[in-house]
């Protein structure tokens, strides 16, 4: 598998300038942060998507403590789904207490500030449409474009430099990159993340 290492530098997202190093894989759709492509998971919620993701289980419980698993899959809504992996909660909560203290008394906001309701955006549009209100009441989520640059080296067998360049979005200028984007369901988009977002006020 033909893998690369790349570098992403964002000068400048509105406020703050953003670096990030960033792994691509043009073979493996698992932790590829580019905006195209994705997987249609034609038949299915997002509810039941998400439960049966592995990556996944903890922001399926998380939603589901937060009471919201019903609404997620409700066909008659659109949502846009920013799913956090469960080695982002892991980051954000390294110890058990820490993530069950997290499951009990502050998952259903962390859930309703990930979910943009109404709507079903993919990766290409989200920092078009920015900012984006949350199904939390008066919070917002940034999105912004930053390119992926390939470094030219021994792995890199694709052709010159900025031949293959690609772009990731990232989230609350810089706090989360997306991972694995558009996957596509009944009611829906999900968009896996590398983070936990901190929830951000609307301005």
């Amino acid at each position: 598998m033909l893998r690369r290492k790349s570098i992403i530098s964002m000068a400048a997202a509105l406020f703050l300038t953003v670096g990030f190093m960033v792994g691509c894989s043009d073979d493996d759709n698992n932790g590829n942060p580019v905006t195209g492509g994705g997987v249609d998971k034609n038949g299915k919620t997002i509810a039941q998507v998400i439960k049966e993701d592995n990556d996944l289980s903890i922001f399926a419980e998380a939603v589901e403590r937060a009471g919201l698993m019903n609404t997620l899959n409700n066909k008659d809504q659109k949502f846009t789904v920013f799913a956090p992996t469960d080695s982002a909660f892991h980051a954000k909560y390294p110890t058990e207490e820490a993530l069950e203290a997290f499951l009990n008394d502050s998952a259903e906001a962390i859930v309703r500030y990930h979910i943009v309701p109404y709507r079903e955006i993919e990766a290409n549009k989200l920092a078009g449409e920015s900012p984006l209100s949350t199904y939390l009441a008066n919070t917002e989520i940034r999105a912004a474009d930053v390119p992926v640059t390939p470094e030219v080296g021994e792995d890199d067998e694709e052709g010159e430099e900025g031949e293959n360049q690609k772009t990731v979005v990232v989230l609350n200028y810089g706090q989360a990159t997306i991972i694995e984007p558009n996957t596509k369901t009944d009611n829906g988009i999900i968009h896996e993340i590398d983070r936990v977002l901190n929830i951000r006020s609307a301005n």
